[in-house]
């Protein structure tokens, strides 16, 4: 049943703010509210002079912070070293009773005073601005750090285990000032992931603080306890891709985000192009490459290739002659692709030739690249 409808301009919330609807029934004590957070659509995330965003702790990150400056760093989740559930529901009853099921945490806590977060209205607990950051988010174990110790954002852990978690902290490093956050807010810009704003927001405000005489972390810390809180990120884990086409919610990344659920697929029906496929991908370096691995979508044969080939090339226009090809059985089964000989390069491409029954349409639940290990 419809009672009616709320209609409430917002031109004049000129700063991110949390509003409050309330209805109640006339000549009743009875009531119900709902908590809106409301952010501008266009908001500065670009760095400041002076502040350095990183993935890493690489040389030039040590240097810049030996040199002074002020560094954002914001890992790609995969490089935390942690695996606990980025949960946002408090857990339900206990996690022995229920033998560890996620969630494994119990909200955020936080001080809204703190200058990192003047931009971005919150309460001191988690509520429902925060579901897009936490749950797109790897919680960083803080148990090495000293007790005294304190997050910007922390994370309240399961009793059962009692970790120092964290989103967001700060320290200083020699003559530099590290802000961290393992939070995907790059990630969570593209709306079509994120249409609330929130990671934009979210950005903007630590942007801002580490732009302003407040950003002065008090305790100091050595760089290799940050370094301890990261691992090794999988090798297409930050690659870059293109393909020849792709269907909407089947986009070319899916084939290498070590999920093998997701897919890449290309488009089908009236007017979809034909064979030959491709995907390409760039890496960070070039490495030596000795083979690729190929899974086919699980779910269905749809899209399963055929015949392929593969190339590799140093700067992705110069591809020569194929490194390897073949045709693949009709299985779902993951198939290696071994190179007669390794060979060095930044680009690979994967061409699909042919598929089966007829299809003109191909798919990758997984593609990975085998490097040479020998020295």
């Amino acid at each position: 049943m419809i009672l009616g409808k709320i209609e409430v301009p917002l031109r004049d919330v000129s700063a991110p703010a949390r509003l409050l609807v309330t209805v109640r029934l006339n000549g009743t004590p009875y009531a119900n509210d709902w908590d809106i957070w409301v952010y501008p659509s266009e908001v500065d995330i670009e760095p400041p002079e002076g502040v350095v965003i990183a993935e890493d702790l690489g040389a030039d990150v040590s240097d810049a912070l030996k040199a002074g400056r002020k560094v954002l760093l914001m890992p790609p989740l995969d490089s935390i070293d942690s695996d606990i559930p980025a949960g946002f529901t408090t857990i339900f009853w206990n996690t022995q009773w229920t033998r560890g099921q996620p969630p494994h945490t119990l909200g955020i806590l936080c001080d809204p005073e703190h200058p990192a977060l003047a931009r971005f209205p919150t309460e001191f607990h988690s509520d429902w601005q925060w579901w897009d950051l936490v749950t797109k988010s790897r919680f960083m174990v803080l148990d090495e750090f000293e007790p005294e110790f304190r997050p910007i954002v922390q994370v309240i852990d399961d009793w059962n285990s009692n970790r120092k978690l964290g989103l967001i902290f700060e320290a200083r490093i020699g003559r530099g000032r590290l802000l961290v956050c393992s939070i995907d807010l790059r990630g969570n810009l593209d709306e079509s992931r994120c249409p609330s704003g929130v990671a934009r927001q979210m950005l903007h405000s630590l942007l801002k603080y580490m732009d302003s005489s407040a950003f002065a972390p008090s305790v100091a810390i050595d760089i290799e306890l940050v370094r301890s809180l990261l691992k090794e990120p999988p090798l297409l884990s930050r690659a870059k891709v293109e393909v020849d086409s792709e269907a909407t919610g089947y986009e070319g990344h899916k084939a290498i985000d070590g999920d093998a659920s997701t897919i890449w697929h290309t488009p089908w029906g009236g007017g979809a192009p034909g064979y030959p496929h491709e995907i390409r991908i760039e890496l960070r370096e070039e490495i030596d490459i000795k083979g690729l691995v190929y899974l086919p979508r699980q779910d269905m044969s749809n899209g399963w290739i055929a015949r392929y080939q593969v190339y590799v090339s140093s700067d992705g226009r110069n591809w020569g002659e194929p490194v390897a090809s073949g045709n693949f059985k009709k299985d779902g089964t993951e198939k290696k692709v071994l190179f007669k000989k390794s060979a060095k390069g930044r680009f690979v491409r994967f061409a699909a030739l042919s598929g089966f029954d007829g299809q003109i349409f191909t798919s990758i639940a997984e593609l990975n690249i085998i490097e040479n290990s020998e020295k």
